[in-house]
């Protein structure tokens, strides 16, 4: 990856064909996610120049955002762009010993196993690393590299390890996303849309609600963790009304 003038890493926008992910999503698509069906409360066509917030679903709301909503690029743990041992710790000691509650000697085969064809996916499905330091400021400027490009950027803010795993109702929403639009709002002027998404893999159903803009939430006054908070109300409202109520699609 080239390097500007003041020595910072210059982000290079993902393709938006990537033959070999092609292949692998097709036969992922088909074994896995072949009876999804998307039900779009807006009533108009999702616009591609946005920002999708969903929950998480295990490791099932990625790939279902991959498959069925317009090219995005995906927000996902830094650490999953690392070696292989960085790739590994993480998997084996956050995602599935903290948020998927396996023990250790189950974390530790699955890791293993992941850690080793990982990379190639999360390269496939297109992946910005998100940070909890200093750094995270390389992930607000890679998503609005992104938005310039006219494509959406897909983020899930759902705070599993604390939580104890990922839920069916998220309890806590990490306001990272308010960011990029704040700072994409104040660089352009262009408040994009941002469309609450809830995916469940047990019924097969991704639901988009009416797109949000966070300029006019900001405008009335709410702060980013109010802002965080409504989209997560918003996105379980969607669970209760959609999923527990089992209403027909």
């Amino acid at each position: 990856m080239p390097k500007t003038k003041d020595n910072k890493k210059q982000y290079k926008v993902p393709k938006r064909r990537q033959p070999v992910f092609k292949v692998v999503g097709a036969v992922l698509k088909r074994i896995f996610y072949r009876k999804v069906k998307v039900l779009n409360l807006s009533g108009k066509d999702i616009c591609e120049k946005s920002i999708f917030v969903s929950n998480h679903a295990g490791k099932h709301g990625p790939m279902a955002i991959e498959f069925f909503m317009p090219f995005n690029v995906k927000w996902g743990a830094h650490q999953m762009l690392g070696g292989f041992g960085s790739r590994f710790k993480y998997l084996r000691d956050v995602h599935y010993m903290q948020e998927l509650g396996k023990n250790k000697f189950v974390a530790t085969v699955r890791a293993t196993v992941e850690a080793i064809f990982s990379k190639m996916l999360y390269k496939g499905v297109k992946f910005i690393g998100t940070y909890s330091d200093a750094r995270f400021t390389e992930t607000v400027e890679q998503s609005m590299t992104v938005l310039d490009n006219n494509m959406s950027v897909a983020v899930f803010p759902e705070n599993a390890a604390e939580a104890g795993g990922y839920l069916a109702e998220p309890e806590k929403f990490l306001p990272g996303f308010v960011a990029v639009s704040e700072q994409y709002y104040k660089k352009s002027g262009e408040d994009v849309p941002v469309y609450p998404i809830y995916y469940s893999h047990d019924k097969k159903l991704l639901i988009v609600d009416r797109p949000k803009y966070i300029g006019e939430m900001k405008k009335s006054g709410m702060t980013r963790d109010e802002i965080a908070e409504s989209f997560r109300e918003n996105i379980n409202s969607l669970y209760r009304e959609h999923i527990l109520a089992d209403t027909p699609v």
